[in-house]
């Protein structure tokens, strides 16, 4: 039980981590975007 807790842990920390990085990639093509 407690691997699996850790193992969900850690996919969650990774899942944040994805979501923060595609947002940033995201903003920063957005702006690239508009600025033309």
């Amino acid at each position: 039980m407690f691997g699996i807790s850790v193992v969900i842990t850690c996919y969650c920390e990774c899942e944040l981590i994805y979501v923060a990085i595609t947002s940033i990639l995201s903003q920063s093509v957005f702006r690239v975007f508009n600025s033309k």
